[in-house]
């Protein structure tokens, strides 16, 4: 429905005249946000808030001010992640000092989601669990909501099912009583996923149906990631062709909302679909558009293709990059599985015992957080283990005990240490990591840092560690050498 549809269903036309009063049409402004938020048209709720904001600030009206940004800063977080954290930071200041208890539930957790989407889950977690605090202490039923339901995913991802389950059930009653559909839509996802990550899959798929069903036309935005989880869980269960079914129809949501990062996940779900019917071509097509947009979504898919494709240094390079990044973001759910794909590469390369201790510490942690094997990734596992078993079978069993002894932190240092025969050297472009050789990539486009920044989705001075690491490597000292460089080797 269009905006003008919105303001006329809802009452709001009106208030939003040009000859309303000012502080009439900030209200109204604020209103027609939220509800465009809710329908999916983010730039619509950016524009409304926007205007809201700026008259508000004219006004010296704080309250209003901070309601604006926090909506503004709510389509920003899906729009342009790296942007929120700042808008949702001034909204709290702002509702601070204005006593607007209510709100400021509202907009703590909305710096919870864009702490979430960037990957930082305890930092996430944090602000949920006070904007859950706020929202019981002030009645903002709507806002405990969603704190809830988000947070239980974030909780899930961290390994804490028991904990995720408990508040997605919380999150799933108070949707239920408020008959709200999109609150209601995303506890079921969140539960759905849940059951997915136990290995319960007619569970997840129940829970995920629903949750499809329900939302419907209502929220575009909500059925874009209500239909990503279900492409994920269907993928864990091995149905491809019901994973690439809905993981297309989010991309092409997606694309419609002006989605970067659920645009890069339906992506790489994609990939992984291909990956595993054999479609390398297409695997690596979706994996490149999903870098282009965000270069840490696809390593895990990435390092798969690469073994595909025979390059089980590259394979065992991206891995390792990726259990590095899940493990320094606390998502304890990826870690298992690039364990394993490191225990069977090193088992590829005659490193038995290591791939022994590898098997034990993933076994280990699957069953500590609870973390089934997905079904689609059990053929090659068993494969692979067997290698193992049949080529160390004096010292297995010793050496699957010591990786199981492992603490989580012990297992992810052992994997990500010295790694045998295939260790990346210290100097030249083979001792580059991915991240380094996408950097070097936008260096030769032309772009700045902070335009590298942007792209890559970190901060200014990452890129500069980045660049630092990488000159000394090649032993360079300037842009224009990189680029002339990058540019000969056709990077």
């Amino acid at each position: 429905m269009p905006a003008s549809g919105w303001r006329a269903r809802c009452g709001f036309s009106g208030s939003c005249a040009d000859d309303a009063t000012p502080g009439l049409r900030v209200k109204a402004l604020i209103g027609v946000g939220q509800l465009e938020t809710y329908h999916g048209d983010l730039p619509a709720t950016a524009r409304f808030a926007e205007e809201a904001a700026r008259i508000a600030r004219t006004l010296g009206d704080e309250r209003a001010e901070g309601r604006a940004l926090c909506t503004w800063a709510y389509a920003t977080a899906f729009l342009n992640p790296p942007a929120a954290p700042a808008m949702f930071e001034q909204s709290v200041e702002l509702l601070q000092r204005a006593g607007d208890g209510w709100f400021l539930a509202d907009a703590v957790n909305g710096l919870g989601i864009a702490r979430f989407l960037a990957g930082d889950l305890s930092g996430s977690a944090e602000m949920f669990e006070q904007g859950i605090v706020a929202a019981r202490g002030f009645g903002n039923f709507n806002a405990l909501t969603i704190g809830l339901g988000v947070l239980g995913y974030a909780r899930a991802l961290q390994g804490r099912l028991d904990e995720a389950m408990e508040e997605l059930t919380e999150s799933l009653g108070l949707a239920r009583n408020l008959r709200d559909v999109v609150f209601t839509a995303q506890g079921l996802f969140g539960l759905g996923l849940i059951a997915a990550l136990r290995g319960r899959h007619e569970e997840a798929e129940r829970y995920l149906d629903e949750s499809v069903a329900i939302i419907g036309e209502a929220s575009p935005l909500i059925l874009t990631f209500a239909l990503e989880t279900r492409a994920f869980a269907r993928w864990i269960a091995a149905d491809l062709e019901g994973s690439s079914s809905d993981a297309a129809e989010a991309l092409t949501l997606a694309r419609e909302l002006a989605l970067p990062w659920p645009t890069a996940w339906s992506r790489a779900i994609l990939a992984n679909d291909g990956l595993a019917n054999g479609d390398l071509e297409r695997a690596r097509t979706y994996l490149d558009e999903a870098a282009e947009i965000r270069a840490d979504v696809p390593l895990d898919a990435r390092g798969r293709l690469a073994r595909a494709e025979g390059d089980p240094a590259l394979a065992e390079s991206l891995h390792a990059e990726a259990l590095a990044a899940a493990s320094a973001s606390e998502s304890v759910l990826l870690v298992p599985a690039q364990l394993e794909a490191l225990a069977g590469l090193a088992a590829l390369g005659g490193g038995h015992l290591q791939a022994a201790r590898l098997f034990g510490a993933a076994e280990a942690a699957r069953t500590a957080y609870g973390f089934a094997r997905p079904v689609v990734d059990q053929e090659q596992y068993e494969a692979d283990l067997s290698r193992t078993r049949n080529a160390s079978a004096e010292v297995f069993d010793r050496a699957w005990a010591e990786g199981a002894a492992m603490s989580l932190e012990e297992a992810v240092a052992y994997a990500t240490r010295g790694r045998g025969a295939r260790k990346r050297p210290p100097t030249g472009w083979a001792s580059l990591t991915p991240t380094e050789l996408e950097v070097v990539r936008r260096v030769a486009e032309g772009l700045t840092n902070p335009q590298i920044a942007e792209r890559l989705f970190v901060s200014r001075s990452t890129v500069k560690v980045h660049l630092g690491h990488i000159f000394a490597k090649l032993g360079i000292s300037t842009r224009a050498e990189l680029a002339a460089l990058a540019t000969k080797r056709a990077l």
